[in-house]
C-alpha cells in the first residue's frame, strides 16, 4: 500500500515529471484539495508519455500544462451535467406524452 504524501509533495512530483505548473501554486493546491490527486489522474492519463495500463511511468509529454488537465476535467464535467439534463428533460417529456 502506498502512503499518503502532503499536497505540496503532490505538487513537486508532478512538477518533477514534467508537468508545467503555469498555474499560481496556491490555485492549484486548492484544486488539489477539492478534487483530489487520484480524480485528477483519470484526466491526466492522454497527457503522459507511456499511455499503457501495464506499464505507467507517469512521466508527461513535453509540454503538457497542468492548465490543460484542469480544462479537460472540467470538460468532462459541463458534458456530464448538459447530458443529465438531457437526460431528464427527455424522461419529463416522455411522462408526460404517456399521460396524454
Amino acid at each position: 500500500m502506498k502512503t499518503a504524501i502532503t499536497i505540496d509533495e503532490q505538487i513537486k512530483l508532478l512538477d518533477s515529471r514534467g508537468l508545467i505548473l503555469d498555474i499560481d501554486k496556491s490555485k492549484i493546491t486548492e484544486i488539489l484539495s477539492d478534487i483530489g490527486y487520484f480524480r485528477l489522474g483519470s484526466y491526466w492519463f492522454p497527457f503522459e508519455k507511456n499511455i499503457t495500463y501495464t506499464n505507467r511511468t507517469h512521466y508527461f509529454k513535453t509540454g503538457t500544462k497542468i492548465s490543460d488537465v484542469i480544462l479537460l476535467y472540467y470538460l468532462d464535467v459541463d458534458l456530464r451535467n448538459i447530458l443529465y439534463k438531457t437526460c431528464c428533460a427527455l424522461l419529463f417529456f416522455l411522462i408526460f406524452l404517456s399521460n396524454i
